[in-house]
């Protein structure tokens, strides 16, 4: 058996984390959070934040368009922040918009139930909100690795966590130490042996179809994003070749279904975070 290596993340993930343990520790100074209610609503708003970010760094979203509206929308002691980004999640769960402010017309609808419940948003104050803008402007979010940041930001929660911030057990090669052994590669060596046959590959589609991944103890959800990302790479090169070999131009749907990977986890944020990743990865 061979003993499990920590592996540093990046520069970039690591200053993340750090940048947004300031914000949170800023927001701790000034909300409450002494019963599960209140954590909860915490945690679920730091998971929006970071999809904002997310979303305006990777084409989600227009270019700026969560940090820049913060930054032109609102007061800069912070006094109306909380409202305004209750009306941004607001807007953001509505497929179908009547009488939506124009300011707020330019924010896309995100399905997938992220911005569904009504749930408390911290008050802010001037150096909160210049903090919660500079994470957003001064960090490009399409260099940090979502696939593990989930790992790496339970340390901004978690302040006994903190020492370790840029050490991670769950880095991605160390989980292609175990799914390449599990499932993958014997799936890849099925793939190049009937690289030539339409009926096997047709065949192997559906075994990637009714395939189901389950892990007991998800944490923010690390495991079930590689694998998914995996085998949906090893799908797309199966309609690459079938391409090929029927001279069809037309682009198949997806068959591999982020429902087809489940786990479990009794950590508030870490779940908040696993259900958040699929958002990057879909």
């Amino acid at each position: 058996m061979e003993k499990a290596q920590f592996q540093p993340e990046s520069p970039a993930d690591v200053k993340a984390a750090e940048k947004m343990a300031k914000l949170f520790d800023m927001l701790r100074l000034n909300n409450a959070a002494n019963d599960s209610n209140q954590i909860h609503a915490q945690n679920v708003f730091l998971s929006r934040i970071l999809f904002c970010y997310f979303a305006e760094d990777t084409g989600i979203f227009e270019p700026r368009l969560f940090t820049g509206h913060v930054a032109s929308h609102t007061a800069e002691d912070g006094s109306d922040l909380a409202d305004y980004l209750r009306q941004v999640f607001d807007v953001m769960n509505l497929e179908v918009r009547t009488n939506v402010p124009n300011y707020l017309e330019d924010f896309p609808y995100v399905n997938g139930g992220l911005f569904a419940d009504k749930l408390p948003v911290p008050t802010f104050d001037r150096k909160s909100r210049a903090m919660l803008i500079e994470c957003g402007s001064d960090l490009n979010w399409s260099e940090i690795n979502p696939d593990i940041f989930g790992s790496m930001i339970q340390a901004v929660v978690d302040p006994s966590q903190r020492g370790n911030m840029g050490m991670h057990y769950t880095s991605v090669p160390n989980i292609m130490k175990v799914i390449e052994p599990l499932f993958l590669n014997e799936l890849k060596a099925e793939f190049a042996k009937h690289h030539s046959s339409r009926a096997k590959l047709e065949q192997l589609l559906l075994r990637l179809e009714h395939i189901n991944i389950f892990d007991p103890a998800c944490g923010s959800g690390n495991f079930l994003i590689i694998a998914y990302k995996e085998l949906r790479e090893l799908e797309m090169e199966i309609f690459k070749r079938l391409q090929e070999i029927t001279k069809d131009g037309l682009i198949p749907l997806p068959r591999i279904k982020i429902s087809q990977f489940y786990g479990i986890e009794l950590d508030d944020f870490a779940h908040e975070v696993a259900i958040l990743s699929p958002e990057f990865n879909t």
